[in-house]
């Protein structure tokens, strides 16, 4: 079998890290079949679900493509001029001028059956042409725009109409900036952005203009601005373009015209990328023929310019295809090799203690004699995975350092968990932390936490774990995120599922260690690419908020300080609902918890700061070098695709190989906990006559499916957009853990509590976490805050009301706890509860 395993786990390497060949731009351009028949020069082409539509105002017509021929629809009057903004299913149809007069009428056009239908909204408040107009975040907006016909002067009046609101209706927002009629309207990153159209000069004439303005509805984290401002201008005035979002902070712009007097006019070559993100643009060249009045049609990842006019003035009734690719770098030989010696190792490790395993306690446990310091940067590396090592920087390089503030309560923190929570843990000498919760409160919290211990792991943990990675492989050589995923569950669950707990910890002690190096010399090299180093790091993030790290007011949406202490001190909690982190203090001998509590808050601190630190590198260099960025990225991939354009060959490897270990720490440590609660939890507590043989083949077998349903997970979670996977994280931790959190302090911390009294926190923590995420602007942050607070809350007062068992409390709370040296007493007390249980 050990034979098998090596050989098995070197195919996976190799099959993993077949090298791709680079992208070397971003767009290819080619000839398309997709043409019109006819258009005028007032035609306008958008998109209706999946198919384009065409329409004319000039011939009152609209018409779309039905088995490869147009249908055509006639209708009473369209308006000319009128703003167009694209919903999911519906087109929206703003303004404009009928019967000679601004309009105030708003329009949707659907596709019901075969027949397109046009349907009318409540009027807006005033008329208004040439208006720009686009849906965001449920909501249709309109802003700028000329108020009159003979009018010599844009508008800076925006309004929006909010279809999810109880009673819909219209409402005035701030005025933008700058007034502009005619902009591109498009959904940024969590932003609203109007690109470009006109103004008027002095003498009344329409000229284009380079000005971009963003509406948030909430501030970027770590501020408190929201509403207009301006933004990043274009590197030249542009009008009548097309945009279009690519990734998820991108925004891609070509063709238009730039306007410059009444007599002159010129069309653009150029193909601009626009980063929301940084607020920065990039321009790359391609071979194509200028148009302006075109535009865009996705279809899949790829778009159609439509439509337009070319230098000469001419309609065009071709259409060109536009292929958006990723701009990948394939790794060098050396990058590979290091790659490869670090599965092997892996696989070592796992071959190495399978020899080890000979009974359950040895599988789960290690025997209770792990070294301290081994447990110790075991604990951290579970608990910090690669949500730290990607998810963190990139979400400071997102917003500001706010994120990582919550480091400051770990110090006070560290004296309640080495001296207190710890302790009272270890001495009960349990193997499944839920244990625990049978002693305390009865057998249905012993059952009703190991589940959702068990569901947390496979559906939230080791899925975004996962994915993270994943999200790195297909950064940097194109694989498939996909089969990135399949190969990395795999592996992982055959080198935990033979070489148990002590593979599980020596693998995340290689594996702690090669994340904060790499954390560290992601900072270091980030820093030393900028042109004038620290100075330049030190001017970028200033200038952008990115140092704010704490941040005070009475505004929940907001990213608080006292959301980030809170939830600081409620995770140094978690390890009695968290059988992964528990598994570390009960496998070191009592006399060494503070040192393993030491060892897991120095770690701990160490790379909060190092995450800060190299995801403000990280933004400082591709806010000064937007060209190195990939258009079609996710945020969350930014350490990645730093990582291949940056640092030299070999230490690429070195640091591709930490991001798989800071996954793979945590998902080993999954699986091997979910092992031991469905050994322990179940097998053990419902068998009559429990067998240590069959305990550790169940536990090896469990370790098998758990990681296939992990890995499902997983593929589930990359087929869904988000804004960032720690907001996700974050809000699975509260549904799904926040809860029992809430119930480990009422029993480590009151003699009050009681069993019905936790199943009411438990529930009410549920329902306030999902009424938060669903119908509260509160900031996602909090989430687990309030979580566990409504379970201590509830729990604790409904104890008065709800009748409990009483119960011996001996060694249970922290006003109970045994003494160190009465070990005998001890365990004779322990087997007398669990007879009475």
């Amino acid at each position: 079998m050990s034979k098998f395993y090596k050989q098995l786990s070197f195919l996976l390497c190799l099959i993993c890290f077949v090298p791709l060949n680079a992208a070397e731009q971003h767009l290819i351009i080619e000839r398309s079949n997709f043409s019109f028949n006819s258009l005028s020069k007032n035609s306008l082409i958008y998109q209706l679900g999946e198919k384009p539509v065409l329409i004319d105002p000039e011939n009152n017509t609209i018409s779309y493509k039905k088995n490869n021929t147009w249908q055509d629809q006639s209708f009473t009057e369209l308006p000319k001029f009128a703003a167009y903004a694209e919903g999911v299913d519906k087109i929206y149809i703003v303004g404009g001028v009928i019967a000679g007069q601004q309009s105030k009428k708003v329009f949707d056009l659907s596709l019901v059956g075969d027949k397109l239908q046009l349907n009318s909204l409540p009027d807006m408040p005033h008329g208004v042409l040439n208006a720009g107009a686009g849906v965001f975040k449920g909501a249709l907006y309109v802003c700028g725009g000329l108020e009159s016909v003979y009018a010599n002067e844009a508008s800076k009046k925006a309004i929006r109409y909010n279809f999810s609101a109880e009673i819909p209706s219209w409402e005035k927002l701030e005025d933008l900036p700058e007034a502009v009629y005619s902009p591109s309207v498009i959904e940024g990153f969590e932003e609203l952005l109007l690109i470009g159209g006109k103004v008027f000069n002095q003498a009344g004439v329409g000229l284009s203009t380079n000005n971009v303005m963003g509406f948030r509805l909430a501030p970027i984290d770590g501020q408190t601005k929201k509403g207009w401002r301006k933004l990043a201008p274009i590197p030249q005035t542009l009008s009548n373009n097309c945009v279009a979002k690519l990734g998820q902070s991108h925004i891609l712009l070509l063709g238009g015209e730039s306007i410059k007097s009444n007599d002159k006019s010129e069309l653009s070559k150029k193909v601009y990328f626009y980063h929301n993100m940084s607020n920065t643009w990039m321009t790359e060249s391609v071979d194509m023929e200028p148009r302006s009045h075109a535009f865009l049609i996705k279809q899949k990842d790829n778009y159609l310019l439509c439509g337009g006019r070319n230098p000469k003035g001419e309609l065009q009734n071709k259409a060109v295809h536009i292929k958006v690719q990723r701009v990948v770098k394939s790794l060098e030989f050396l990058d590979y090799a290091v790659i490869v010696v670090y599965f092997i190792i892996m696989a070592g490790i796992g071959v190495f203690f399978a020899k080890k395993q000979d009974t359950a306690e040895e599988y789960a446990l290690g025997n209770r004699g792990v070294k301290w310091w081994a447990a110790g940067i075991s604990m951290f590396a579970t608990a910090a995975s690669s949500i730290s090592f990607m998810a963190i920087p990139a979400l400071v390089a997102a917003t500001s350092l706010v994120h990582v503030s919550g480091v400051l309560l770990i110090i006070p923190a560290f004296f309640v968990s080495a001296y207190l929570t710890y302790p009272l843990l270890r001495r009960l000498k349990i193997t499944s932390t839920f244990e625990y919760m049978e002693l305390r409160f009865g057998k249905s919290l012993r059952i009703v936490g190991s589940i959702q211990n068990i569901t947390y792991q496979l559906a939230g943990r080791m899925s975004v774990v996962m994915l993270l990675p994943a999200l790195a492989i297909s950064a940097v050589t194109g694989l498939d995120i996909m089969l990135s995923i399949l190969l990395m569950g795999g592996l992982t669950t055959l080198y935990t599922c033979f070489g148990g707990f002590e593979a599980v910890i020596w693998s995340d002690v290689m594996q702690g260690g090669m994340m904060l190096l790499g954390l560290l010399i992601i900072a270091i090299f980030g820093i030393w690419a900028l042109p004038e180093g620290f100075t330049t790091f030190y001017e970028v993030n200033h200038a952008n908020h990115k140092l704010n790290a704490f941040l005070f007011s009475s505004d929940m949406s907001l990213p608080l300080f006292i959301f980030f202490a809170l939830n600081t001190i409620i995770v140094q909690m978690n390890f009695v609902s968290d059988q992964s982190l528990a598994q570390r203090i009960l496998c070191t001998p009592e006399k060494d918890v503070p040192k393993l509590a030491g060892a897991m808050t120095a770690c701990s601190i160490v790379v909060a700061v190092l995450a800060g630190f190299a995801g403000l590198s990280l933004f400082a260099y591709f806010a000064t070098f937007p060209e190195k960025m990939d258009v079609m990225m996710k945020n969350d991939s930014m350490v990645p695709l730093f990582i291949v354009q940056q640092l030299p060959v070999g230490l690429v490897g070195l640091i591709i190989a930490a991001l798989f270990a800071a996954s793979m720490s945590t998902l080993s440590s999954s699986m091997n906990s979910c092992a031991v609660l469905i050994s322990e939890d179940f097998y053990k507590r419902f068998s009559k006559n429990p067998d240590e043989k069959k305990a550790l083949t169940l536990m090896k077998l469990s370790t098998f499916v758990l990681g296939a349903i992990g890995t499902s997970s997983a593929l589930i979670l990359s087929k869904i957009d988000t804004p960032a996977l720690m907001q996700v994280w974050a809000e699975i931790c509260a549904v799904l853990s926040g809860g029992f959190i809430g119930v480990a302090i009422l029993g480590i911390f009151t003699r009050r509590t009681n069993c019905g009294g936790a199943v009411v926190g438990v529930a009410a923590s549920i329902i306030v976490s999902l009424l938060l995420k669903n119908y509260s602007t509160i900031h996602w942050c909090s989430f687990a805050v309030f979580s566990t607070l409504s379970c201590l809350f509830f729990g604790y007062f409904s104890s008065f009301i709800i009748p409990g068992k009483k119960r011996d409390l001996t060694g249970l709370t922290l006003w109970d706890m045994y003494p160190a040296e009465e070990e005998e007493a001890k365990d004779l007390d322990l087997e007398q509860k669990a007879v009475e249980a």
